[in-house]
């Protein structure tokens, strides 16, 4: 699990830069994978410094469930930033 949340993370980070790089997108919304990818970064720390002492199988059920919640967490933001970019019209050259 832990690392499957640092490739999405380093996925995000990328899909990020990449999109200022390239100015397909605002700096509005690569923010908003950035910050998508340092509260995976963020949660990935905590699960390694807080849950990984516990006994393995507690932690395989918290790692699964906490998986379950970060990723639906993550992708809450990332549609309500893009529903937000979207209303203002941020977003034209992307939804093209």
């Amino acid at each position: 699990m832990a690392d499957i949340s640092v490739i999405f993370a380093l996925t995000l980070a990328a899909i990020s830069v990449s999109l200022l790089v390239i100015k397909r997108a605002s700096l509005q919304t690569a923010r908003y994978f950035a910050y998508s990818a340092m509260t995976i970064f963020g949660m990935h720390a905590i699960g390694v410094q807080i849950v990984a002492p516990i006994s393995s199988a507690t932690v395989e059920k918290c790692e699964i469930a906490g998986g379950i919640w970060l990723i639906a967490g993550v992708a809450i933001v990332m549609v309500r930033g893009l529903r937000r970019a979207l209303a203002g019209g941020q977003l034209e050259a992307i939804s093209r």
